[in-house]
């Protein structure tokens, strides 16, 4: 309604205003402690989150409150001339209003040409797609690939969710089945043939640095507002074998050869990082479900599903309390954590053995002193009932003896009137 509709504009304008003074001192004043608004250490990325949609190719990443859906979609073209065997491999990033106010719908702006060409240098200049694999028939017919990059909410470091959004979408494409019979070429549709992955020689992953106060500090992942108030800002694409793919750094404050060094150890550990992780939501999106359980298409750094934070240790409500398939208590929790629970349950387990032996020795006690108590009662009852019988035949032998003595006074009687 408007009341919703007013409210989604109010955010917005709010996002778009300008850090006031004491923002930009709070937050430059923070740094200087090692210190960041979001309670982040300097090379500490946000939470990723990477969701699956129901055709291959629809990505949606998370990156914090940044949100980019990565789309990737194929055709069979003809080639160039003068590359006969080479298919195509574009690349489109679209910057709606909606993500920010700041951007303008209709035409490409500056951010989005920028970031459309980091992507498309890490990705093609090193030779991550292999466009040849991308041919069925030299010089008639080729695969064309196009990656389209939507930003849905922009809540800084765009590049970075881009760059992860473009190259797990890519992973997860999967293209028509051709076969080729001379000169004529069979495509064939997915209920008749599983379709085919791409040939991805690796994975480029963008590591975004920003810096301040002339360099001197430089931190990880920055958000919106230290965007704001940074002096630089430089993106290195590499892989997870150690190697440099791009580098980009557009303007800026300028940064010395040790900050670059610096920068390329961090990225390095970072990269392998993700791709662990973009591995892992992979192989959870094709592994097939097990019986009993129901088969999930996201992966979160926290549950399979469950947000995962790169840097931390997965908080413990977000696992699980025991693996039956390890026999472990406790399943995916760290040694010395996982070590504490069990000295834990074992004290107790012997706690618990302890009372239920009090509770044993309390209860046969008990049953003794009942079993004693009626033997006793019932020995009494045996002495009232004998009691009772001896005094029943006394009073029967009285009565008898009464009787006979009445007896005999009748028959004096009758003799004395004889």
């Amino acid at each position: 309604g408007i009341n919703a509709e007013y409210g989604i504009y109010r955010i917005l304008m709010k996002r778009a205003a300008p850090l006031s003074k004491n923002e930009r001192e709070f937050i430059l004043s923070a740094l200087e402690d090692s210190q960041r608004i979001d309670c982040r250490q300097l090379y500490d990325f946000r939470r990723i989150k990477i969701s699956f949609g129901q055709k291959h190719g629809q990505v949606e990443v998370s990156l914090g409150l940044t949100r980019a859906y990565g789309v990737v979609t194929g055709e069979i073209v003809e080639p160039f001339p003068d590359r006969p065997t080479e298919g195509f491999f574009t690349f489109n990033v679209e910057l709606s209003p909606m993500a920010d106010p700041s951007w303008e719908a209709g035409r490409p702006s500056e951010t989005a040409v920028e970031l459309g060409r980091m992507i498309e240098r890490g990705l093609r200049e090193s030779r991550a797609i292999d466009t040849e694999a991308l041919c069925i028939v030299a010089g008639k017919k080729v695969f064309s690939i196009r990656c389209d990059i939507h930003i849905l909410d922009n809540n800084g470091n765009i590049f970075d969710c881009a760059s992860i959004a473009a190259i797990t979408a890519l992973l997860h494409f999967r293209r028509q089945e051709v076969t080729v019979t001379g000169e004529n070429v069979i495509i064939h549709s997915e209920a008749d043939r599983d379709p085919v992955p791409l040939s991805i020689h690796h994975i480029p992953i963008s590591v975004t640095f920003a810096f301040f106060q002339k360099g001197n500090i430089v931190l990880v992942d920055p958000s919106l507002k230290e965007e704001m108030v940074m002096d630089g800002r430089m993106t290195m694409t590499l892989n997870s074998y150690k190697e440099i793919c791009s580098i980009h750094k557009a303007g800026g404050v300028p940064v010395q050869m040790d900050a670059i060094l610096r920068c390329t150890h961090v990225a390095v550990v970072k990269v392998m990082e993700i791709s662990k992780l973009i591995e892992a939501a992979l192989a959870s999106k094709t592994k097939p479900p097990t019986v009993g359980s129901k088969k999930k298409a996201n992966l979160s750094l926290g549950d399979v599903g469950k947000d995962i934070n790169v840097e931390e240790t997965p908080p413990l409500k977000n696992l699980e309390l025991f693996d039956f398939t390890e026999g472990k208590l406790f399943a995916n929790i760290p040694e010395h954590l996982n070590a504490e629970l069990d000295n834990k349950m074992k004290e107790f387990e012997a706690l618990a053995n302890e009372l239920i032996g009090q509770t044993d020795g309390n209860s046969n006690s008990h049953s003794s002193s009942a079993l004693m108590d009626t033997s006793s009662q019932a020995g009494d009852d045996s002495n009232m009932n004998e009691e009772n019988t001896t005094h029943i035949n006394k009073r029967e032998d009285e009565e008898e003896n009464l009787k006979k003595g009445g007896r005999g006074k009748g028959k004096n009687a009758k003799d004395k009137q004889k």
